[in-house]
């Protein structure tokens, strides 16, 4: 599948260079920062139809020379004819695009919903990439409270494993501000590059590497502010299975979180070979309910944790509702897109598989109770599937490479559902992706402007927090056509 390109260019020649020193970043409205280890990379705006960012001093992580240049793309997928037959491949300007200095602070504007990309590059060789999530302002539309109303209307029950030990919570309890425990404070963790360098921007890049080390107490003092793309989070202990963030169960800290996206602007080539956008009336709106845990077992536990387990852990499942607003389909998310999955039944055996890390359900066969949607959770890693049962991560056509049980244990009810009973009760929060910034204050997570890798999985693809995963960052394609359908009857 190839994709469009747009390409916004600030190339500083050496009479319009960006300059190294004497840089520190505006301190109205950010988080703390860490003297230690002081800001390089920080999104200060990102709102009505602009995303603006500082520089900061990056010879201090980097052998780099004072100037360099900047380089913004967007990429956009699947661009069709106007008979849907070819997919075209497209290179756009993206214009007007301004530098101020000292402080350096560069602003485009947001004119297509999904992930800028920022180089910055010695000559034609890359240092540093990192990803800025912006929304086009004629696609955030729906009000604060309409998307509240609809997060509320079709936020699930969660339907847990029996001896499940870690339970989605709230961002602030994961990070170790709510029920602080001192220890994990102290817990050495770093950012560190990726090994791989490879792609379009950086097929030049001879290798620049960096550590950043800093405590647990730090963490949101640094993730705000170096959002390396091809860099992830590490612990810094001798033992990374000992981190006391195996120890967060977030039984008393539940929540989900949610983020409302619309869809009103669809792109195509016709046949002259121009580009052409299409803004509908009414929007395609998908709802995403996000699961964040503090640490994920795999199919160990917290006293015995295995080889593929890890710390911090993201889930997720998305609601679509049609131009109408009327639901179509529930999308489950589990595992990576590149993993071969499957559903077994009693005896081991496979009664259906599928890849690409979802799949789906018409809404009509949507598993529900109390007419709310069941998201059921499984046991150590989390994925989310359409119904209880035995799954696996598959390999060929008969090795399991691990095996796990969904479901049948305790059920999560959003606290405001009135059949909830002495059921364990949710909080439904917003999560804010329609203008994540490095900036603290109005319920913003500026730890999500990291747009690294933060779970860092066993094998060589690692995974990245909201709003850089496929159903965020490509949201208008993550409803696939080619998606597997999840088929109830054999399930039963």
């Amino acid at each position: 599948m190839k994709k469009l390109i747009l390409i916004a260019t600030a190339m500083m020649s050496a009479c319009a260079s960006i300059s190294n020193t004497n840089r520190f970043p505006d301190s109205v409205g950010q988080c703390p920062i860490s003297e230690k280890n002081p800001p390089v990379f920080t999104v200060l705006e990102n709102a009505n139809g602009k995303i603006k960012v500082q520089l900061g001093d990056f010879t201090k992580l980097f052998d780099v020379p004072d100037s360099y240049n900047v380089k913004v793309t967007f990429e956009d997928f699947i661009i069709q004819d106007s008979e849907g037959t070819n997919t075209i491949t497209n290179v756009t300007e993206i214009t007007p695009v301004t530098v101020s200095k000292k402080p350096y602070v560069i602003e485009i504007p947001v004119t297509r919903s999904g992930i800028y990309n920022f180089a910055l590059a010695d000559g034609d060789k890359v240092f540093w990439k990192q990803k800025v999530f912006g929304i086009d302002p004629e696609e955030n539309m729906i009000s604060k409270d309409e998307r509240e109303k609809l997060a509320q209307q079709f936020a699930p029950i969660m339907e847990m494993a029996p001896g499940e030990e870690i339970y989605p919570s709230t961002l602030e309890y994961i990070f170790n501000k709510e029920d602080v425990d001192p220890q994990l404070n102290a817990e050495p963790f770093l950012i560190t590059n990726k090994n791989t360098q490879s792609g379009f921007l950086n097929k030049f890049s001879r290798g620049y590497k960096f550590t950043v080390n800093f405590n647990y107490e730090d963490f949101s003092k640094v993730l705000p502010f170096y959002g390396n793309a091809d860099s992830v989070i590490k612990s810094g202990l001798a033992n990374d299975k000992q981190t006391r963030l195996r120890l967060r169960n977030g039984k008393n800290n539940l929540a989900v979180y949610y983020s409302v996206f619309e869809h009103r602007k669809s792109i195509f080539v016709n046949r002259d070979k121009q580009v052409k956008v299409v803004t509908m009336p009414s929007p395609y709106i998908y709802i995403n309910y996000h699961f964040f845990y503090a640490y994920d077992t795999k199919n160990g536990t917290i006293d015995k944790p295995v080889a593929a387990s890890h710390f911090l852990d993201r889930e997720s499942m998305t609601v679509v509702l049609n131009n109408s607003r009327k639901p179509i389909m529930v999308i489950y998310g589990a595992h990576l897109a590149s993993q071969l999955m499957a559903q077994l039944d009693s005896s081991g055996k496979r009664i259906q598989e599928w890849k690409g890390g979802r799949a789906y359900l018409n809404t009509a066969q949507v598993p529900t109770e109390n007419g709310r949607i069941l998201a059921v959770a499984a046991k150590g890693s989390h994925g989310i599937y359409p119904v209880a049962g035995k799954y696996a991560v598959a390999l060929g056509e008969s090795i399991s490479l691990l095996t796990e049980d969904a479901g049948r244990g305790a059920k999560l009810y959003p606290s405001f559902e009135p059949t909830a009973g002495s059921n364990p009760k949710y909080k439904l929060l917003p999560l804010g992706l329609e203008n994540v910034t490095s900036n603290c204050g109005d319920g913003n997570h500026a730890e999500l402007a990291y747009s690294g890798a933060v779970v860092d999985v066993l094998g060589p693809t690692n995974a990245a927090f909201p709003p850089f995963t496929d159903r965020e960052g490509d949201y208008k394609n993550y409803t696939d056509p080619n998606m597997y359908m999840f088929v109830l009857d054999k399930a039963k």
